[in-house]
Parts: structure tokens; C-alpha cells; sequence
């Protein structure tokens, strides 16, 4: 009936705006203006996400939601993608029998909003990684412990992207996505690492 093909095109619609939300993000991450500082003594984070431009309206803390029935979700947040997912959302509890679609949206967004915060963090990470690669094995270097800690994570990253994509059937179906979708995101991070991991000269090999 018409009420059923306007909610599964309200799903589309909406999934569309997060991959499309979220491919703005990752134009923002890559902005150096928006880009992120690891301090090199701590390896720490030293940009608060409100100082990171058109970036901080994605990595903006979500307000808390509403988890089920149908009670309007809040639009009133300084996350972007869970402002365009709850509008659509409150669009669809108007129908009043979508609360399926409703769940595979609530997945998605939550999934895109969580993405943003993760690529943005190892965007951050493989900064750092070669903007301090000749620095990598010095004994003595007081910089050594969060390099090699910073490496080490980009490693431990690395495996669980390729898990991640070995299960991406279950895993995509998990967040509402397709197959296609999820490993497309996961790929590119192990690409990105695969890429900066080259250009240190103490690594022969990929992890």
C-alpha cells in the first residue's frame, strides 16, 4: 500500500543522508584546519571537537535518545547526523506502524555517529605516525613510548578491520547497512594505514 512504499523510501531516503552525511565528514576530517593535534608526550588528543571547525557538528556528543515507541526523538542536538536521522525518525512515527524501519534507522545513525568519531581518531593517528616515522627505535627518545603506543594501536586497528570485513555480512545487517556499504568503509581505513605504515623506514612490512 502507499503508507508501506513511502516508509521504505523514507529508509532509503534516510540511509542515503547518512553514507551522504557521513562522506561530509570525511571531507572535514581531511580540511587541515580541522585536523586534530596527538600531543607528543602524551599521544593524547589535544583538540577539544568544538575547536575542529565544520568538523565539530559530527563529532558533536549526541543528546540523550529515546530508545523505542513512539515517542518523538529529540531534534534538538548539536550532532548533525542524529538531528537528520531523528527528524526523518518523528517523520515515520507519524505513520504509526514503522517502528521496524524506525529500528533500522536507529541503527544506522547510530552507527554513522560512532564512524565519524572513529575515523577522525585514526585520521589523528596516522598524523602522528608519520609525522614523527624518523623518530620510530630511537633508545633514549623520550617520544619513544607514545609512538610505538600510537603504532601498536594502528596495528591492533588494522586486524580488527580486516575482521570486521571477513564478517561484514553479519555485521552490516547488525547496523542496517549493506554488505557493500560497511566493507567499503572498513577497506579504506586499512588502506589509509597501509599507506602511512609505507613511508616509516623501521617497517618493512604491513602489520
Amino acid at each position: 500500500d502507499i503508507a508501506s512504499q513511502t516508509t521504505a523510501k523514507s529508509v532509503v531516503v534516510t540511509k542515503n543522508l547518512g553514507l551522504s552525511s557521513y562522506g561530509q565528514a570525511l571531507n572535514a576530517i581531511v580540511r587541515p584546519e580541522n585536523k586534530g593535534t596527538l600531543d607528543n608526550y602524551s599521544g593524547k588528543q589535544t583538540a577539544k571537537p568544538e575547536e575542529r571547525g565544520d568538523l565539530a557538528k559530527y563529532l558533536a556528543k549526541p543528546v540523550d535518545d529515546v530508545t523505542a515507541g513512539p515517542t518523538p526523538r529529540p531534534t534538538n542536538t548539536p550532532n548533525v547526523i542524529q538531528q537528520q536521522y531523528n527528524q526523518q525518525i518523528n517523520d515515520l512515527l507519524k505513520n504509526g506502524n514503522a517502528y521496524e524501519e524506525i529500528q533500522t534507522l536507529e541503527k544506522q545513525r547510530d552507527f554513522f555517529i560512532k564512524q565519524v568519531n572513529e575515523e577522525a581518531a585514526l585520521q589523528d593517528s596516522l598524523a602522528f605516525a608519520e609525522k614523527n616515522k624518523d623518530n620510530l627505535g630511537q633508545k633514549g627518545s623520550t617520544l619513544r613510548k607514545p609512538i610505538d603506543d600510537n603504532l601498536g594501536t594502528l596495528k591492533s586497528q588494522y586486524s580488527e578491520y580486516q575482521s570486521d570485513i571477513k564478517n561484514a555480512q553479519q555485521n552490516a545487517t547488525a547496523v542496517g547497512l549493506k554488505p557493500d556499504e560497511y566493507t567499503k568503509i572498513y577497506q579504506e581505513r586499512i588502506n589509509s594505514i597501509d599507506q602511512t605504515l609505507s613511508k616509516i623506514p623501521e617497517l618493512k612490512k604491513t602489520p
